[in-house]
């Protein structure tokens, strides 16, 4: 048990050194509890995604699979992570609708994700939570 403890406390120190301090402001323990909550629900949110895209077309598929893609690189950042969660919702609901909307109807871009607008977003949280009773 003392090692599972002091392996993840190395591994969080060595994310501290190799990335701003600012990010961490925060207190070690609400911090870090609040990113396995985003991890869980990104996790939870990429399932349903895959469970539900099968019956688009090939090309549109292709398009949701690059997003996802995109959307499970490495995020260590929690305002990073809120934004991929807010995006993969979003993605949720457009896959729960049965049409890709923007930004989804082209390809992710090759550099970070700008912050969604937070209207679409709480918007499509309530209908997909509806539709899913996540």
């Amino acid at each position: 048990m003392f090692q599972k403890k002091y392996i993840a406390v190395e591994f969080i120190f060595s994310i501290k050194k190799k990335h701003n301090r600012q990010m961490y402001r925060e207190s070690f323990p609400e911090n870090f509890l609040q990113i396995g909550r985003l991890d869980e629900e990104f996790i939870r949110l990429m399932t349903e995604i895959e469970k539900h895209y099968t019956p688009f077309n090939k090309h549109e598929r292709i398009r949701v699979e690059q997003w996802c893609k995109k959307l499970c690189q490495v995020a260590i950042n929690k305002i990073w992570k809120q934004n991929r969660n807010h995006y993969a919702f979003l993605l949720l609901h457009c896959i729960l609708e049965g049409t890709l909307t923007e930004p989804f109807n082209k390809i992710p871009p090759e550099d970070y994700l700008p912050s969604l607008n937070k209207h679409a977003v709480v918007y499509s949280h309530s209908l997909s939570l509806a539709k899913l009773k996540l």
